[in-house]
Parts: C-alpha cells; sequence; structure tokens
C-alpha cells in the first residue's frame, strides 16, 4: 500500500533537498500518489549516495550520476540526472591532489582529518597539539622533528597536517625521503625534471619529510640533497616538518659513515639546519 506525503516525509526526514523540493513546490498528497513511482525511484537513487566513497563503488545505474526532481512548465514533477555524491568526492579529492606539488601518499589518505582520540592521547601528541594551537598555519614558522618507532603515528599526524593546508590553498610538498631518494637517482638523465622538483620542495610553502634516515644513506643523497634543500628553507625561513625514527643524536651517527673532522663538519651543518627548521618531538605508543 502507498503511503501518504506525511508518512513518506517522516521516512525520509534526513533528505533535506526532498522536504525542501516538496515544501517549495507546494506538493500535496493528490500531486504525491500521482508521481509516487517517481518519488519512490529519486529517493532509491539518493540512498545510494550517502557515503563520499571513490567512484569505483558506485551503483548508481548511469555510475557517478543519481536523480533529482523537478517541476517543468507544466506542472508536472519530472527527474533529471545530477552528479552523484561519489562524483562529488572524486572531483574534490583530484582538486586537492592537484595543489600539491609532491605527494607520496594515497589518495584515499586525502579523506583524514583530526579526530578526538588523537587529541586526547598521550603526551607526545598532546605536545603536538600545543605547537599548533601556536602555529596557526604560518609559511614562515618553525615545524616539527617527531621522532619514535614506527607505528607511533608520525607519518599519520604529518598527513592530516597535510591535509588541513592544502585546503587551505598552500603549496605542499610531502616526501616519503627513502622514496624520493630513489625517485631521484633513476632519473638522472632526465636532469631537468629533477631541478624542478627540488626547486619545488626548496621554495614550496610547507614541506613534509618522511622517514628520514631509513633510506641508503650516502654522502651524495646527504649533502647534495637533503643538505641542498634543508639550507635553502632556513633563510628565509620555510615552515617544514620531519619524521624519523631516529632522535637528532642517533640520525646524526646515521649520517657520519666515517669518523672524520670533514664529515664531522658536514654532519653538524645539517643537524644545525634540522634544529633551525623544527622543534623536535619524541612520540612514544599510542596512550603514553
Amino acid at each position: 500500500m502507498k503511503s501518504n506525503l506525511e508518512q513518506f516525509l517522516k521516512e525520509n526526514e534526513g533528505n533535506k533537498e526532498l522536504i525542501n523540493f516538496i515544501a517549495d513546490n507546494k506538493i500535496n498528497d493528490q500531486l504525491f500518489i500521482e508521481y509516487y513511482d517517481l518519488f519512490q525511484e529519486y529517493v532509491t537513487s539518493c540512498n545510494l549516495c550517502k557515503k563520499n566513497e571513490n567512484i569505483v563503488k558506485c551503483q548508481q545505474k548511469i555510475q557517478g550520476y543519481r536523480l533529482k526532481l523537478n517541476i517543468n512548465t507544466n506542472q508536472k514533477v519530472i527527474s533529471f540526472l545530477t552528479e552523484c555524491s561519489h562524483t562529488i568526492s572524486n572531483l574534490k579529492q583530484k582538486e586537492l591532489n592537484d595543489k600539491f606539488l609532491i605527494r607520496h601518499y594515497d589518495d584515499a589518505l586525502l579523506s583524514l582529518s583530526w579526530s578526538k582520540e588523537f587529541i586526547t592521547a598521550g603526551r607526545g601528541r598532546q605536545e603536538v597539539i600545543s605547537y599548533l594551537k601556536t602555529f596557526q598555519l604560518k609559511t614562515s614558522a618553525q615545524g616539527l622533528y617527531l621522532y619514535g618507532d614506527t607505528g607511533v603515528g608520525k607519518t599519520y599526524i604529518f598527513i592530516l597536517l597535510a591535509n588541513k593546508l592544502i585546503q587551505k590553498k598552500h603549496t605542499v610538498s610531502f616526501i616519503s625521503w627513502p622514496q624520493f631518494v630513489t625517485e631521484f637517482k633513476s632519473n638522472f638523465e632526465n636532469k631537468n625534471d629533477n631541478i624542478k622538483k627540488l626547486e619545488q620542495i626548496k621554495n614550496c610553502d610547507f614541506l613534509f619529510i618522511d622517514d628520514l634516515g631509513s633510506e641508503s644513506i650516502s654522502p651524495w643523497e646527504r649533502d647534495e640533497l637533503l643538505f641542498s634543500i634543508l639550507n635553502a628553507r632556513v633563510l628565509p625561513l620555510k615552515t617544514t616538518f620531519i619524521s624519523s625514527s631516529y632522535n637528532l643524536s642517533d640520525l646524526a651517527r646515521c649520517y657520519r659513515p666515517q669518523a672524520n673532522k670533514i664529515e664531522d663538519t658536514k654532519v653538524k651543518r645539517l643537524i644545525e639546519r634540522i634544529k633551525k627548521l623544527t622543534k623536535p618531538i619524541e612520540l612514544t605508543d599510542f596512550k603514553n
């Protein structure tokens, strides 16, 4: 048995578009019954698009498009196709992706945002929150050097922050340092492309260097890549974030393959740049 208009509205009280359509166009019980099947088809279409998921999960008859209601010039209720939430979500994701100069994390993580659990847990995370309250998305500020064991959330925190910054229309580079070094070496023949990437990293508003120290370390990578990038961001100060499994003392030992005065000087200069650019915070497990 077909429901009446009042019952139908109650069943779909969460559909503001439907409620506004019926109110704005003064749809009465008679008109509702006349176009009952069309209203039901519209609701079914809407219910397939309640989540902002990837478009591959869209179950609409025409993928990426759902039904929307309208009144034509003859005062007849009609339906037409409009972009569904899957399409809208994908377009927003692409828009965000295009703002990154370099991004070494998956598209699916672009939707991550701060949670209550993150804010309330862990002393290290409380230090991060305190920093963010004073940071206020400044493009010229001391960033963070997050260090700790694998799995404590260093990369996760930086992804959350990068997502926030990109939404504010800043230029952002998020690089996994081991991946960047590998890609740079494999692209030696394309010198102009490598130079362009280096300039983007040196000059972007916000730079994230993830997993520093876990690459196959060489003096060339240390001096020609890492030091040149960090040195370029010290003056004028450009906000930089770094994560590593090592504290600064251990990181210095990682980047000193030989114990001699020349190596000591080069490593000391590198660590000084990191200290000028970032504030060290240790992350332990989620509860501490």
